[in-house]
């Protein structure tokens, strides 16, 4: 299973990594997604059964789409904004998105699945280092942001003229 969590997590990295997404924005709203979860609450029950009709859809699934939702639409929205001499920059928050999301969808995956995963050998490192994963993604996001964010240029206030 240690093979199949490491895949995994090399298919979410290299995903961003290939569309030159904004790994920064991704992280930070993969994080969103998690608070956007508590927020909605039983709300998600509601959505579950909307969406539903002839499709059984369950709370966990629903539940788990509203949680990778904003990093989804950020990906996608956001492809093509690193250029490619930062590429090697923009790995550090793309690992810590894969991690971070995969820890945020765990509680609604399947019992046997969660069984699976916790078992597998990758599962405890991943848990046990979660709150420095969760501080490297903001300061390596942070970093990521700033290299990123066109900076404006001040025009000057006097007219170049003839003397």
């Amino acid at each position: 299973m240690i093979y199949a969590l490491i895949v995994l997590i090399a298919v979410v990295v290299l995903l961003q990594l290939l569309l030159r997404t904004n790994t920064a924005v991704v992280f930070f709203a993969i994080c969103a997604g998690s608070v956007l979860v508590v927020a909605a609450g039983k709300d998600t029950d509601l959505l579950a059964h909307s969406l539903g009709g002839r499709l059984q859809v369950s709370t966990n699934v629903a539940q788990a789409a509203v949680a990778l939702m904003p990093a989804v639409i950020s990906a996608i929205l956001l492809r093509k904004r690193i250029s490619k001499p930062l590429l090697f920059m923009a790995l550090l928050p793309a690992l810590c998105t894969a991690l971070v999301g995969l820890t945020v969808v765990y509680p609604f995956l399947s019992g046997s699945f969660q069984n699976t995963l916790t078992a597998s050998k990758g599962w405890p490192l991943i848990a046990q280092y979660y709150e420095l994963i969760v501080v490297i993604g903001i300061i390596s996001s942070l970093v990521v942001l700033a290299l990123t964010i066109p900076k404006h240029h001040k025009k000057d206030k006097h007219k170049k003229g003839k003397h």
